[in-house]
């Protein structure tokens, strides 16, 4: 039986039936390839400039017309950018100004990688979840959240950050001791707890590193399936590549 030709896991275009210099279409909106596990640095750097360029797209604009000219003999040329073939990731028609400015700086490079690394690199899955979380963050508005907010389920102590790990990630602990009085608050107080990390990094470091005590955890203190399920789908989905590495200790 002859020995089956496997391509090399960065050898982009022995893996992939398009050329590289047919991938910068992507920008106009055509598919992309999902690339293997060891992205090329040249295919990871035009997936890029395609989820770039679908931030906000830029709209033709509008000529005046006026009977003194002659612009109705000789029109103005046809603008440079095609209307775009997808809605813009930042949806600058739902967001107040301040809020869209919040938008636009949350959509750093770093940003784009990240949610391009969770989305194995598909240009259009990342557009689509990044635009739900710019959406989930304008309505839940985490990154607001104060810790007077959160006092009755704080005061308890069990969810703090204290210290980095020697990866130099903020260290987020929780203590899963008591039963939450109030669960939504406590979920909130969670990503509290996600987003200080976050802004504790140092620079060049995206990740947290979690610690979580279960040693008073027990079926009458749980959190319901379902909240642990929104819990779960709120990480994924709205924060992904945030969470470097997880401890679980004194587990039951």
């Amino acid at each position: 039986m002859p020995a089956r030709t496997v391509p090399a896991r960065g050898d982009v275009a022995a893996s992939t039936s398009t050329p590289i210099r047919a991938w910068p279409a992507a920008v106009a909106g055509a598919p992309l390839p999902i690339p293997p596990r060891g992205n090329d640095p040249a295919d990871a750097a035009v997936r890029l400039a395609a989820l770039r360029a679908r931030l906000e797209p830029p709209q033709p604009h509008p000529h005046s017309h006026h009977g003194d000219d002659d612009t109705a003999e000789h029109p103005p040329p046809p603008t440079s950018h095609p209307l775009p073939a997808h809605p813009a990731v930042i949806p600058a028609d739902l967001l107040p100004p301040r809020d869209l400015e919040d938008a636009r700086a949350y959509c750093d490079d770093a940003c784009l990688r990240r949610f391009m690394r969770a989305n194995a690199w598909d240009v259009n899955r990342a557009a689509n979840k990044i635009r739900d979380t710019l959406l989930w963050r304008y309505e839940y508005r985490p990154h607001e959240t104060t810790p007077d907010d959160l006092r009755s389920e704080a005061v308890r102590g069990d969810c703090f950050v204290n210290g980095f790990d020697l990866y130099g990630r903020p260290m987020c602990y929780v203590k899963q001791r008591n039963k939450p009085e109030n669960v939504d608050l406590y979920i909130r107080l969670i990503l509290f707890l996600l987003e200080e990390g976050i802004r504790r990094a140092p620079e060049g470091v995206e990740q947290v590193c979690l610690v979580a005590d279960l040693g008073g955890y027990n079926m009458y203190n749980a959190l319901p399936l379902a909240t642990m399920r929104s819990a779960v789908h709120v990480l994924n989905n709205y924060y992904p590549e945030r969470l470097g590495v997880a401890y679980v200790v004194n587990a039951p």
